[in-house]
């Protein structure tokens, strides 16, 4: 399976796509107030609603995925619930973004980053942070109660903060409280992490 396939059996029903909003919603709030102009890049689309959204907003949003699949399933997502004229989607690689200094007020991903070694992460941003003001990162927590397709890296938001040590972040914090059984006691543990960082 790859991740065509993965986002192809997503349930993105409009309960789960309500839900998955919500749960990101600080995050979301933090992209809306950083993007002056209304000029966004989601970096890796997945199913596309993070970019639907922001165009129900009236942001004007480039999304890039390197999987032709999945670009084709997002704009399908675009075609039916969406605005196309505010939301154009293109095949590129991450780690050779070919866009104007500042092009966008945010570069932003959820559930990107810890797919990478963190000579990759560094890159990964350096690029970001040439084409955009602000980078905002999702990724999930070391309490993140899923195993979910691919390969990742769960850790802790210290952990984060040194690979990232060498970029000006302006913010960070846990959202998303999950609950967790923990030995017979029922505990809420963040599972989500948000990273800002600015283009200096």
């Amino acid at each position: 399976m790859d991740w065509g396939d993965y986002y192809k059996n997503k349930d993105l029903r409009l309960p789960e796509f309500l839900s998955n909003l919500n749960r990101h919603a600080q995050f979301i709030e933090k992209i809306a107030s950083l993007a002056e102009n209304k000029s966004i890049l989601e970096v890796g689309i997945g199913s596309g609603s993070m970019s639907l959204f922001f165009s129900w907003m009236g942001f004007h949003v480039t999304g890039i995925d390197n999987s032709e699949s999945i670009i084709n399933q997002a704009q399908t997502l675009i075609d039916k619930y969406g605005n196309k004229n505010i939301v154009n989607f293109i095949k590129t690689d991450a780690f050779n973004l070919r866009f104007e200094h500042c092009q966008f007020d945010v570069a932003f991903s959820q559930g990107f980053f810890e797919h990478f070694n963190d000579s990759e992460i560094k890159t990964l941003i350096e690029q970001q942070l040439f084409c955009s003001k602000y980078v905002a990162l999702s990724i999930p927590s070391l309490w993140y109660p899923n195993k979910d397709f691919g390969d990742e890296r769960l850790m802790k938001l210290e952990s984060w903060e040194n690979i990232l040590s060498n970029y000006s972040i302006i913010d960070s914090f846990y959202y998303s409280q999950t609950k967790r059984h923990i030995r017979h006691f029922l505990t809420r543990k963040p599972a989500q992490i948000c990273i800002l960082l600015k283009n200096l």
